[in-house]
């Protein structure tokens, strides 16, 4: 009994360590996430400053032509 009782701890114990290995990889991703996040919102406000200064109307002086 106390083989297969050693053996069950030594599995939980395996078990806890890849469980500890994935919480930490989860909390590397969702920092990463989190990187990629706030990058694209900086690039989406710097398009829209961008956008922002461009005039679609037609160059001055320009005759209308519809």
């Amino acid at each position: 009994m106390d083989d297969r009782l050693i053996a069950i701890e030594e599995r939980m114990a395996h078990l806890e360590r890849m469980l500890d290995e994935a919480s930490a990889e989860i909390l590397r991703q969702d920092r990463l996430i989190d990187g990629l996040v706030r990058r694209i919102q900086r690039l989406e406000n710097r398009l829209a400053e961008l956008a922002s200064g461009i005039d679609d109307g037609p160059e001055p002086g320009a005759s209308f032509i519809p």
